[in-house]
């Protein structure tokens, strides 16, 4: 409706049409579940299942990108991480989805089979590695015979190829016992040989 200036009045219609895009939906599912990652086993499978796009980005918050359609991820360390995948359309349109990653570490022991106490600067202690999270360790040294010949404790632990009179062993193999707890309340109980060599 248009008004003049002497107050008449004129109908006028305008045609015209608005044209509506397609908008890209970004979704993607992942195996495991990404909220219970561990160090033990960080790799993840991701499915894209997004609609309505034709190019797609991924970051995994740890640096790492990838134009994928179904790419896989490791995660090398504990953390949180922030997923992201973006689709996007031939019309240039653009839809975000974000997930959280929690990777926990895995409470793994490595223990040594062998360790060289000769003063060289090498593997001169036999230690535990691998382990978080824990409120006690305690580590027990057998002979052959069964006798113990050293116990230490603390989360610091290790053995030093020694006696329980200061003296270095016998070039030989020793069974040890490993005792410690978990935050969580949890106990273990880890028994095993290790060979002291590299003695004259």
């Amino acid at each position: 409706m248009i008004y003049s200036d002497e107050g008449c009045v004129s109908h006028y219609t305008f045609d015209s049409a608005v044209t509506v895009l397609p908008q890209p939906v970004a979704d993607f599912s992942n195996d495991p579940d990404i909220a219970r990652l561990t160090t033990a086993d960080p790799l993840v499978q991701f499915k894209n299942l997004s609609q309505q796009a034709n190019w797609y980005v991924w970051t995994f918050g740890d640096g790492a990108r990838s134009n994928e359609h179904n790419p896989a991820h490791e995660y090398r360390e504990q953390g949180e991480y922030e997923i992201m995948l973006a689709a996007r359309n031939v019309y240039q349109c653009t839809d975000t989805l974000r997930k959280m990653a929690f990777v926990n570490h895995a409470n793994i022991p490595f223990i040594p089979s062998a360790f060289t106490p000769n003063g060289d600067g090498q593997n001169e202690v036999f230690f535990v590695e691998g382990l978080q999270d824990i409120s006690k360790f305690e580590m027990y040294i057998y002979d052959r015979w069964g006798n113990q010949i050293y116990f230490d404790e603390g989360l610091d632990a290790s053995w030093a190829g020694r006696n329980s009179q200061n003296r270095l062993v016998q070039q030989g193999t020793y069974a040890y016992k490993i005792v410690y707890t978990h935050n969580n309340g949890e106990d273990f109980e880890l028994f095993g040989n290790v060979t002291v060599i590299g003695i004259e």
